[in-house]
C-alpha cells in the first residue's frame, strides 16, 4: 500500500514499499528515485522563482485554492 505524503485537489505525492515517490498530476503518474523527486522539485522551484522575477506571478486557479 501507498502512503500518502501530500495532496491537493491537482497533484498528490506517494511513497510506495519500495521507497519510490509518486507524483501524480490529472491522469499522469511519474514514479521517481527519492533523489530524482528531490532534483524535479528544486528544479520546479527555480522555474517558479524566474517566472515570478520576470513579473508573471503564479495564480492558482479556483481548483487549486480550494
Amino acid at each position: 500500500m501507498n502512503e500518502l505524503l501530500a495532496q491537493s485537489p491537482c497533484a498528490k505525492v506517494t511513497r510506495c514499499a519500495g521507497g519510490h515517490l509518486h507524483l501524480t498530476v490529472g491522469p499522469v503518474t511519474i514514479c521517481m528515485e527519492p533523489d530524482v523527486f528531490r532534483a524535479v522539485v528544486l528544479t520546479m522551484k527555480e522555474a517558479s522563482a524566474r517566472l515570478e522575477d520576470r513579473g508573471a506571478p503564479l495564480q492558482l486557479s479556483a481548483q487549486v485554492r480550494q
